[in-house]
């Protein structure tokens, strides 16, 4: 964990420096334009005026002067594309202004360094949205729009079923539906970490052969979980059930969410992951259990 912190202390201070240094070289591009400079430079000695008046009192023109020397720089900054604010930094985080704290707590933006950091390239990039939905089967149409307002809800309360299990045979747009999930909470903000239940698998293994549990308690923190595929991924031995099962239930008792698609039946569930592992995916009362139908969409019949 300390090296955790480490990487996202580091993280944290290369964005600080990326920022400014993309201010840096706005300002130098913009100070070629002669009129520009100019005009900035007389309105900067004017800031230093203005300052002496507060200070020791004095005429207060200077007050209307830099106001009118303002709206000469940004007529100049709106011919040449840019506003205001482009002569400040810019950080990648306007909440905490990179610095990864918010009133004494970690900012929500660190959520989000750890899990580049601890997961890299193993977490999928959604692709669909709810925009692309084309969808016919009446039913499937129910379970997306309830499936959207969800997402909507998130973080709200309104729903107290927290987790999502999507059944249904191949091809009827299980992914499609995780996929618009994660972009929707993505938009609203919300750390969200995609895998396929083969990575998932390959993550139990390589948390054990490394004898450490980085991979896995990164998953244990993350505000929800999805989880592509359950049911295709190799099981190892004395890791994957195991493993699974700690998982799903460190989360359910953190009151994290979860949303899981599956080629499997509830019964198909219990025959190859067990009772405890299918009580956890299919809980009715945290759980969302919903089937989509429908002939493979993507064969042409």
């Amino acid at each position: 964990m300390v090296v955790l912190k480490n990487k996202t202390l580091a993280a944290l201070k290369k964005r600080r420096q990326d920022a400014q240094m993309a201010l840096d070289d706005r300002m130098e591009e913009l100070y070629y334009d002669q009129e520009f400079k100019a005009a900035y430079t007389a309105e900067r000695e004017l800031e230093i005026a203005f300052v002496r008046f507060q200070a020791k009192g004095g005429d207060d023109k200077i007050v209307s002067e830099l106001e009118a020397a303002k709206k000469v720089t940004d007529g100049i900054l709106a011919k040449k594309g840019y506003k205001r604010s482009d002569l400040s930094v810019k950080p990648f985080c306007s909440v905490c202004g990179d610095t990864g704290v918010v009133n004494g707590r970690a900012c929500d933006c660190v959520e989000g360094i750890e899990k580049e950091i601890i997961f890299g390239e193993r977490v999928i990039t959604a692709k669909s949205t709810f925009f692309d939905d084309n969808e016919r089967n009446f039913d499937n149409i129910k379970v997306i729009k309830s499936a959207k307002k969800w997402c909507e809800e998130f973080g709200t309360g309104a729903d107290v079923k927290v987790n999502y299990l999507i059944c249904g045979h191949t091809g009827v747009g299980k992914s499609f539906l995780t996929d618009c999930m994660v972009n929707a909470l993505t938009e609203k903000g919300v750390n969200v970490v995609y895998l396929t239940a083969y990575e998932l698998s390959r993550m139990l293994l390589d948390d054990l052969n490394e004898r450490g549990n980085t991979l896995v308690d990164g998953l244990c923190r993350v505000k929800v979980l999805v989880i592509d595929d359950l049911g295709k991924e190799p099981i190892y031995n004395k890791v994957s059930l195991e493993g699974l099962y700690c998982l799903l239930n460190e989360r359910a008792v953190k009151g994290l969410s979860t949303v899981v698609n599956t080629n499997l039946e509830p019964d198909g569930i219990l025959a190859r992951y067990g009772e405890s592992i299918l009580a956890r995916l299919a809980n009715t009362r945290t759980t969302h259990v919903v089937k989509l139908k429908g002939n493979d969409k993507r064969l042409k019949i």
